[in-house]
């Protein structure tokens, strides 16, 4: 018999175990007064068992709070249904420090008599979370300002004289006669080319980076291609460089129109870096649900450690000292093929010297 009244205590002490040991603050409040707080509780509010027993229950909250929680407590002892069961404030330690709080709280029988059992949780660390959060979304928006602010600068403000100071320099080297002169002028002329290539892929770069609105349209690679190499015509004439583009039919993708920059510079990159009177060799062909873009060149090719590195910033392959870019080019496509869902990479070629540049696209 003996045995049977302990096993009846038993859930009374488990749950007596359970409250003790909680992660969470637990009071019942009866009469406005505090008849219970278990050891969790305490330690949030920086009280005494002694201190709180008994304690008017107002006094752990701020004076602004105080009406809202007493109207939410006598609306509780009468089994009001609209009353929030769960709702965040703040409570006032002993110390007078604000600590803020969620707050479920119930209606109850305690001793036949109507009480609020309240279970309280320290929710510090999740608010200094959300402000550090908040924070960081402030820097992000304004860092995106300054980026957009940047690329206008970038655009006009630079993008305008170093125009000018183009013009005049191609002025000087057609005119002048002077064989140390004309070298000068053609130097400054060849740089100029390069701050304008600069300024171009910088204010490209800052608006891949701060596009929010992107619009796709169905469109046909092949088509695109064909467009991007008529623009290079020039170059390649002058190079004297073999260009094929080997497509038969449509290749359907939907594209937002940054993709022309990206083949733009693949394409740019092949004349550059391949010797005169090569061979470029541009191919589409199916990789599972993409479009697999080659771009085929005679050039010095990518040494292996190089070969992830130059589509970051400013990152060159290296190998081909007497061309100087700037280093943003192969950084554009990268981005530009992220934007699409794709891939883009490098790789040897198996039957002569030279590199396959290649990018992927999800197929219409």
């Amino acid at each position: 018999m003996g045995e049977m009244d302990k096993s009846k205590q038993y859930p009374t002490d488990m749950y007596s175990t359970l409250v003790k040991k909680s992660n969470d603050g637990i009071i019942i409040i009866q009469d406005e007064a505090i008849i219970f707080a278990n050891p969790k509780f305490r330690e949030i509010i920086g009280y005494t068992p002694a201190e709180l027993k008994g304690m008017n229950f107002k006094n752990i909250f701020p004076p602004e709070n105080i009406n809202m929680i007493s109207e939410r407590y006598h609306r509780r002892l009468k089994k009001d249904p609209d009353i929030p069961e769960r709702y965040e404030t703040e409570m006032l330690s002993k110390q007078g420090v604000r600590v803020p709080v969620e707050i479920s709280a119930s209606y109850i029988d305690y001793d036949n008599r109507p009480a609020d059992m309240a279970i309280i949780r320290d929710i510090t660390e999740r608010r200094d979370a959300e402000k550090r959060f908040e924070q960081y979304t402030n820097t992000l928006e304004k860092n995106y300002h300054v980026k957009e602010l940047f690329g206008d600068i970038v655009s006009h403000d630079l993008k305008n004289p170093a125009g000018i100071i183009k013009g005049y320099s191609q002025l000087l080297v057609d005119r002048e006669e002077d064989t140390e002169k004309k070298k000068m002028a053609i130097t400054i002329n060849r740089n100029i080319d390069r701050i304008l290539e600069l300024i171009e892929n910088a204010s490209v770069f800052v608006k891949l980076d701060t596009l929010t609105d992107i619009k796709f349209e169905k469109a046909d690679l092949a088509m695109m291609l064909k467009k991007v190499a008529n623009e290079y015509a020039e170059e390649i004439q002058e190079k004297e460089i073999d260009l094929k583009i080997n497509v038969s039919g449509e290749y359907p993708a939907n594209i937002h129109k940054s993709i022309q920059e990206a083949f733009s510079n693949l394409l740019s990159n092949a004349i550059k870096y391949g010797p005169e009177k090569s061979h470029i060799t541009i191919d589409i062909i199916k990789d599972n649900d993409m479009w697999k873009i080659l771009f085929i060149d005679e050039g010095e090719g990518v040494p292996d450690d190089k070969k992830e590195l130059i589509f970051e910033r400013f990152e060159r392959a290296g190998s081909s000292v007497s061309i100087k870019g700037t280093g943003l080019g192969l950084a554009i496509v990268k981005k530009i093929m992220e934007l699409h869902g794709g891939q883009t990479g490098v790789e040897d070629r198996e039957d002569r010297k030279g590199s396959i540049f290649w990018a992927t696209i999800p197929r219409a």
